[in-house]
């Protein structure tokens, strides 16, 4: 990602590189403006490669009315070149022409979008066991932090919390223009994103819904509250969270069931991929510590994603008030996490954690408390304090 000049490393890049390597096309998928296509152009530009936007107004014309000339066009090209084809769900049909490129041709592609639900609603093809997926979001801590070191940003935790992460945020001069582009994200969003693809029909009730899901994120869901407030049924709140899920504006957090017992919480969470979008949408910054949470939880999910496919990110809540920030199933082990916006660690922090690892004592053999001081502690025998790098760097990449 260029910034006056210079790059801000993402943590994707290696692991894209690698796939390239091996002759394997890749997916990026994630919202708008977290910067997809500036990454692609980043990484390729060292390769020999060949970009086709579809939202080139041309290009895009020419592949509607003859998607088939795609084969054509790319068949112009040696089989050395990397295709880089950006926004995909804007044409779906695509897809057939590149699953052909490759099967017969041997052509490597990589290929941006930022919406799941477009590409399933059209059927597409997704290219499965060709491809490697990649789901990217706003900047990382650690990636903003490289930056802070290189001495060409200027970005702590309290301006995340604020403004979030995203590119244009990250790399603006000062607090109006962040402000502005989060607007202006917002009503994009709601323009180009839902209306534009018709993606619900009374777009003035999924406004309102959009502003209680992000005062909400992070809470527990309750369909009904939230239809009462915005005057739809339970169900078309449902499906309003349905459509920021596919549009990739929300993580969906599950409750921790395994072994299910009837006195833990059923409800689900749902958490903005970005708390500078989401502060915004609920137009107040709520309280930090609560942010904290829920942008720490963000990353835990996309360093699982990247580092460790198949694991999957809870939360543990019983009835009587215990509960855990975030569970984390590895393979047969799962991971209770706690997590704190501050440099010290009390005993009272433990709670959940201990009663969490007492119910799962033959899955549970370690927890973790996240926390913004600065070296490692160890709370019990089996409690730890990290650092949130510290903490995916020892806990999820190794």
């Amino acid at each position: 990602m260029a910034g006056k000049n210079k790059i801000i490393h993402r943590i994707w890049t290696d692991k894209v590189l690698f796939s390239l390597k091996r002759h394997r096309s890749v997916i990026i998928l994630g919202p708008r403006q977290v910067g997809k296509t500036t990454f692609v152009r980043d990484i390729l530009q060292h390769l020999d490669y060949k970009e086709f936007s579809l939202m080139d107004p041309a290009f895009y014309l020419q592949m509607e009315v003859n998607p088939a000339s795609f084969v054509d066009i790319v068949r112009s090209l040696p089989v050395s070149t990397v295709i880089f084809i950006d926004e995909v769900q804007r044409l779906p049909d695509l897809l057939n022409s590149v699953q052909f490129l490759i099967d017969n041709f041997g052509y490597v592609f990589v290929i941006t979008g930022s919406s799941a639900r477009k590409l399933r609603k059209a059927g597409a093809n997704m290219l499965a066991g060709r491809v490697d997926f990649y789901k990217m979001g706003p900047f990382l801590f650690e990636e903003i932090r490289d930056a802070v070191k290189d001495s060409f940003i200027s970005f702590d935790i309290k301006n995340v919390l604020k403004w979030g992460s995203m590119p244009p945020v990250v790399l603006a001069e000062n607090d109006l223009d962040r402000r502005d582009f989060l607007r202006s994200y917002f009503y994009v969003y709601l323009e180009q994103e839902v209306k534009a693809e018709a993606l619900v029909r009374r777009l003035s009730f999924f406004s309102r819904f959009l502003h209680l899901a992000a005062i909400e994120s992070g809470k527990i869901v309750n369909y009904s509250n939230i239809g009462r407030e915005v005057g739809v049924s339970p169900m078309t709140v449902k499906q309003f969270f349905s459509v920021l899920e596919d549009t990739l504006i929300v993580e969906r957090v599950e409750p921790f069931l395994w072994h299910a017992r009837k006195r833990i919480s059923h409800g689900v969470k749902f958490i903005f991929f970005d708390v500078g979008v989401r502060n915004v949408i609920a137009d107040f910054w709520g309280e930090e510590g609560f942010l904290f949470e829920q942008r720490v939880i963000s990353e835990i999910i996309q360093y699982l994603r990247l580092f460790r496919l198949g694991a999957n990110v809870f939360y543990w809540r019983t009835k009587g008030g215990a509960e855990v920030d975030c569970v984390i199933r590895l393979d047969k082990e799962v991971i209770p996490v706690e997590i704190k916006l501050s440099s010290n660690v009390a005993a009272s922090d433990l709670r959940g954690i201990k009663l969490f690892m007492k119910d799962y004592s033959k899955i549970c053999k370690r927890g973790y408390v996240i926390y913004t001081g600065k070296e490692k502690m160890r709370l019990t025998d089996s409690v730890v304090a990290l650092t949130l790098e510290d903490f995916l760097r020892e806990v999820i990449v190794d």
